[in-house]
């Protein structure tokens, strides 16, 4: 998966190196905008 910057994703943090994290979901555009609509991102 290509995340670029700008992207709207869910992360998990690792547990032993908390800079570093695994990405588990990355969000469409239809569905950031649905996001925005409903107020959960602006």
């Amino acid at each position: 998966m290509w995340i670029r910057e700008g992207d709207v994703v869910i992360a998990t943090p690792w547990e032993i190196q908390d800079s570093k994290a695994d990405v588990i979901w990355k969000y469409t555009r239809p569905q950031i905008e649905w996001l925005e609509r409903k107020g959960y991102l602006k």
